[in-house]
């Protein structure tokens, strides 16, 4: 139980870091059209 929650954590973060950087290049294609 206790390894799934800090694979859970780990992972939300992962995600949570790729989303920003997803955010970052959307707002600068944006920029460019």
């Amino acid at each position: 139980m206790y390894i799934q929650l800090k694979f859970f954590l780990i992972y939300s973060t992962i995600l949570k870091e790729n989303w920003n950087a997803l955010h970052l290049l959307l707002q600068k294609t944006l920029q460019f059209l």
